[in-house]
């Protein structure tokens, strides 16, 4: 009898490669391709938390390293400000920083797309002078809202930027600086310990709920200046949401195109008027138009503004200049580096610093601390009330000499406690056998512990 045989499928046994692992978490930004995308310092807090590590610990021990610079490493230890967490605003802008640190962070993520998170794509056609504010900027019913909805809470690229004042959902001013009274503080884009949705110093929830803002805590907006915030916001969004589509490169020369159409179309050739219309100097207007300046970033948007051109459109497609008349142009557009000024109640910050000082409370309040319960600088307080700010520093001052002569005598004793108990054994009470009996072995060192060990071994008899 044949066996009859049975046909078997074939097999393909040869290993198939492998896709490359990534070192760290390849997590994609917030809001890709949208006017709310993630901006990097962000990202890299997200990537922290996404590991269960401090912000500190990703940047010192996973990227500091690949930049090859020692220093970098030894200065990140230290939970002190240091000169990295204080310019680390630079890492959203354009700077060759910021493209450094993208290249890191896509290496170890293995992502492509991070140099959206920061203002990279537009390096070619901007300044990078007053692009990128130095502090941190956030809306708090954003916060909330992202919370509630369980979504990821995160800073946006747009909060960092210097000409953006207001959130463009709620519409109200951005925080630059936590509200709850105890801090006060100003924090910058990266902090050791930063958590997102959370102040760098305090470690408060920044969120607020609407019905939560008491009535006038933000600044209303005049109405020219509302339009202007309106339309850069809106122009800013669409520039940040086309970072990740851009075929191409933007050319700077679009810009000199543009202000030399200006320039022979609407001034006739007058270069004192285009200046005195676009509020620069004579030079600035013809270094544009010989494409030797790129323009920052608020004066590209108030040109814009005024020749009715969007700024996307002026560097994808082709140019067309609106004439616009000078009175219509908003003072808001003009005027540079509007100041806001508050109304200073001398009596009531009077009446809190004699307070302050009646109190009697203790441990008492160092006058710096005083001074941003009351949300003023220590040196404006001293210029109005000299001999109150003096008072209240001297009680500190004083406080501060009580409690360091308390350390002292504690040592004193700890060390005669140390000394006498190695006696009582039969041992010679050296200064090693009497340190490594103290709570913290290197007190020793100071001159009063070693003057008390000297006195403990002249009266146990062991020198004379």
């Amino acid at each position: 009898m044949v066996n009859e045989v049975l046909p078997y499928e074939i097999w393909d046994i040869e290993l198939s490669a492998l896709p490359a692992r990534s070192r760290l978490c390849h997590l994609e930004p917030a809001q890709m391709g949208t006017p709310f995308a993630e901006s990097l310092t962000s990202y890299i807090i997200q990537l922290a938390a996404r590991h269960g590590v401090f912000t500190r610990t990703l940047v010192t021990h996973e990227l500091f390293p690949l930049f090859g610079k020692g220093y970098l490493s030894r200065g990140g230890r230290s939970n002190n400000v240091t000169t990295f967490w204080k310019d680390s605003s630079t890492l959203n802008g354009m700077s060759a920083s910021a493209n450094s640190w993208v290249g890191v962070l896509e290496r170890l993520t293995l992502r492509d797309d991070l140099r959206f998170t920061t203002m990279l794509p537009w390096a070619c056609v901007l300044s990078p002078k007053g692009l990128i504010r130095s502090f941190r900027a956030w809306c708090p019913f954003c916060y909330q809202e992202w919370k509630q909805d369980n979504r990821v809470v995160y800073d946006a690229l747009l909060w960092s930027l210097e000409v953006v004042k207001v959130c463009p959902i709620h519409g109200v001013p951005l925080h630059l600086q936590c509200p709850h009274a105890e801090c006060r503080r100003r924090s910058y884009m990266l902090a050791p310990r930063a958590v997102p949705g959370y102040c760098f110093h305090c470690g408060r929830w920044l969120g607020i709920r609407s019905a939560e803002c008491p009535q006038g805590s933000a600044a209303s907006l005049d109405v020219e200046e509302g339009r202007w915030q309106r339309w850069v916001i809106a122009e800013v969004g669409k520039l940040l949401a086309a970072s990740p589509y851009l075929g191409v490169v933007p050319r700077r020369e679009c810009f000199s195109e543009a202000v030399e159409m200006d320039l022979h179309e609407m001034a006739g050739g007058n270069v004192s008027a285009t200046a005195r219309k676009f509020r620069v100097d004579r030079k600035t207007i013809r270094d544009w138009k010989n494409g030797m300046q790129v323009p920052q970033f608020a004066s590209l948007l108030q040109f814009c503004y005024l020749c009715e051109l969007s700024p996307l459109t002026l560097f994808t497609d082709s140019i067309k200049i609106s004439e616009i008349s000078e009175a219509a142009i908003p003072a808001a557009v003009l005027l540079k580096n509007k100041k806001y000024y508050r109304s200073f109640d001398v009596e009531r910050v009077r009446r809190v610093l004699e307070a302050e000082l009646a109190t009697g409370s203790y441990p008492p309040a160092p006058m710096g601390k005083v001074a941003r319960k009351l949300g003023y600088d220590h040196s404006f307080l001293c210029k109005y009330f000299p001999d109150l700010c003096r008072a209240i520093s001297a009680r500190f001052e004083e406080y501060r000499a009580h409690q360091c002569e308390e350390k002292k005598q504690r040592i004193i004793r700890e060390v005669r406690r140390a000394a006498l108990k190695v006696h009582s054994e039969g041992l010679y009470p050296s200064q090693v056998r009497v340190r490594n009996l103290l709570t913290r072995p290197g007190t020793i060192r100071i001159p009063e512990a070693l003057n008390a060990w000297r006195a403990v071994l002249k009266e146990l008899g062991w020198e004379k």
